[in-house]
């Protein structure tokens, strides 16, 4: 079963973006469950589920399924969606259930609210 989660918009301007995924119901719950990232290859770049460099951060949480992002580098990771896939497994990988989310990475200088501009 796929479920889509809540996305995201990003501006080049250091915060962190932080995806908290919409956990799963197991049955029984005392069940282990295990998360991994993969990435949609249409993506601009499918190495952001952890990737660090110098103004990038990108942190995947295997335990709990979340993601923290920030850059102020657009030559780094270009504009665009990128799509991430989060997958939670039990039963060693013989049950799992896909998340899917957006960041989409946006031209700060291309929306004048996000623009300053001193003479």
């Amino acid at each position: 079963m796929a479920q889509t989660q809540t996305n995201g918009d990003y501006f080049y301007d250091e915060t962190d973006y932080t995806f908290v995924l919409n956990q799963p119901v197991v049955t029984p719950s005392f069940c282990q469950i295990t998360y991994s990232c993969s990435m949609d290859a249409g993506s601009p770049r499918t190495d952001l589920c952890n990737f660090s460099a110098a103004g990038v951060s990108a942190v995947f949480d295997s335990v709990a399924g979340g993601y923290v992002f920030s850059t102020d580098d657009p030559d780094a990771i270009p504009f665009g969606t990128y799509t991430f896939v989060i997958t939670a497994s039990a039963a060693g990988g013989s049950v799992s259930a896909d998340s899917t989310f957006s960041l989409h990475l946006k031209d700060p200088c291309d929306d004048a609210t996000k623009i300053t501009m001193v003479t």
